[in-house]
């Protein structure tokens, strides 16, 4: 990458997930700056993007642009807006810092007033940084609120969908009923035979799979067994209270089962 009578400059691009939804896309990001840059005949030599938080600068498309940095001459570096970077007051503060030792300059599309060269210019900086890492932590907390809501009205808040329920409409569980044959035969089995290692001699044995057509491990069938969802319980924050979806086995079953398991 040769040095030119052009101002060359790299663009950066981030959504966090629940941005995307907001519609403040990376494409959209990426039009603005390619609009900003051709107004001040600099040239994008390219661009890099993340769909992750701002929480942490330790993010594929960041690493990219900073590698970039090091290895080939480059004017500066063109954002939508100072938060895309970061929304952590230390790190932020860093990487310009960083950039001003290097001689690299940084425009946000958005925001004409960010200079990083005058002591004012600086203070403003560190004032947006410092709101986005509030507006971070209050959007951390809403949704922490948020999934407490659901769990105490007995919603599933946390992990993946287990084994023998499908997701509706609603973000509930519903039972797959081929799947839950499945789970209940587990727990009857393991509940005659008291064996993990043989309960699941017999599934092989029945040509049973997963949902992904696999054959169930030993610590697959165990996690199964020792799992509270399947008697209508769901859990948040290593909390579990009554759910609202339907249970699969009985609270007898998961007893007797677990009784042995403890053994």
């Amino acid at each position: 990458m040769d040095k030119t009578n052009d101002i060359m400059v790299l663009g950066y691009c981030r959504v966090s997930t629940i941005e995307q939804k907001q519609n403040t896309s990376l494409r959209l990001q990426l039009k603005s700056i390619q609009q900003f840059c051709d107004s001040q005949n600099w040239k994008l030599v390219t661009h890099f993007e993340d769909a992750e938080s701002g929480s942490s600068l330790n993010r594929p498309g960041f690493n990219q642009l900073l590698d970039t940095i090091k290895h080939f001459e480059i004017d500066g570096i063109v954002i939508w807006k100072l938060d895309r970077l970061s929304r952590s007051l230390v790190d932020g503060k860093q990487f310009l810092n960083d950039l001003e030792d290097s001689g690299l300059f940084i425009k946000s599309v958005t925001e004409a007033f960010i200079d990083t060269s005058t002591p004012i210019g600086k203070m403003v900086i560190n004032m947006i940084l410092s709101f986005a890492e509030f507006e971070r932590d209050l959007i951390s907390e809403r949704m922490m609120n948020g999934k407490r809501m659901a769990f105490d009205e007995g919603r599933r808040v946390e992990g993946r969908i287990p084994f023998g329920y499908n997701k509706n409409g609603s973000n509930e569980l519903s039972v797959c009923y081929d799947e839950a044959d499945i789970v209940r035969f587990i727990f009857k089995t393991y509940s005659k035979v008291r064996s993990v290692r043989k309960t699941k001699a017999l599934l092989d044995y029945e040509d049973i799979r997963n949902r992904e057509d696999k054959w169930f491990s030993s610590m697959n069938i165990y996690k199964i067994l020792r799992n509270r969802i399947y008697v209508g319980y769901v859990k948040y924050d290593g909390e579990w209270k009554d759910g609202l979806h339907e249970p699969i086995v009985s609270k007898h079953m998961y007893s007797r089962v677990n009784n042995i398991l403890n053994r």
